[in-house]
């Protein structure tokens, strides 16, 4: 669910090319804080790592858990039309594993795709392990750069209570939009390119004060 910090980033996430030193794939959004992975200099490569969408969600308000889809259509500069949090900042698309949410389950948790506010639900690639920049395909259209690792919750979730514990702050991933296009349950998403000097393993908490 969403952080309770409410401001956003009012420029576009800079394009990987070629920093010549560490850097951020996106600005944190004034007045609060951006909790990601630094990335150090050099451009991309060549990997490869796939999955598939498991399930697209999409909610009308904030603080609700997302309802599943068939599909959607990701639009450069903002996200998943019609959700909530897309906009114009460094987290327009989030990605969580299911995976990820079938830790939850095992808490005995009834819970499923979109519970957590993720707007894609993938199956069969680790996602928490890709490094910041790394360019994912979704399909033969969409393309996503990852901006961002896990996140900062100020406010503690439904699921929280219940569990004592929740994943998205640990495993959700965030992503802008390089590439328009629909996003459609079955579709593959592999990862296309990572940066050449990947990123360390420490997360840092920056902000613009």
């Amino acid at each position: 669910f969403e952080s309770s910090t409410k401001a956003r980033s009012t420029t576009k996430p800079p394009r990987l090319s070629r920093p010549t030193t560490p850097r951020w794939i996106s600005s944190p959004p004034k007045g609060g804080s951006h909790l990601g992975r630094r990335q150090s200099d050099g451009g991309r490569k060549a990997t490869h790592g796939s999955g598939k969408i498991v399930s697209v969600n999409i909610s009308e308000n904030k603080g609700v858990a997302k309802t599943p889809k068939r599909q959607g259509r990701v639009l450069i500069g903002h996200g998943l039309e019609g959700d909530a949090h897309a906009a114009d900042w460094h987290r327009q698309v989030s990605l969580l594993a299911s995976e990820s949410i079938e830790k939850m389950v095992s808490k005995v948790l009834e819970v499923g795709p979109g519970d957590f506010g993720e707007n894609l639900t993938t199956e069969g690639i680790d996602l928490v392990s890709l490094p910041l920049g790394t360019l994912l395909g979704i399909g033969s259209d969409v393309r996503l750069e990852v901006s961002q690792i896990g996140k900062e919750c100020h406010d503690r979730c439904a699921i929280y209570y219940q569990a004592g514990d929740c994943v998205m702050p640990r495993e959700g991933v965030f992503a802008v939009v390089r590439k328009p296009g629909v996003v459609a349950v079955g579709d593959k998403i592999a990862v296309l390119e990572t940066p050449l000097h990947q990123a360390d393993d420490s997360l840092v908490v920056v902000t613009d004060n």
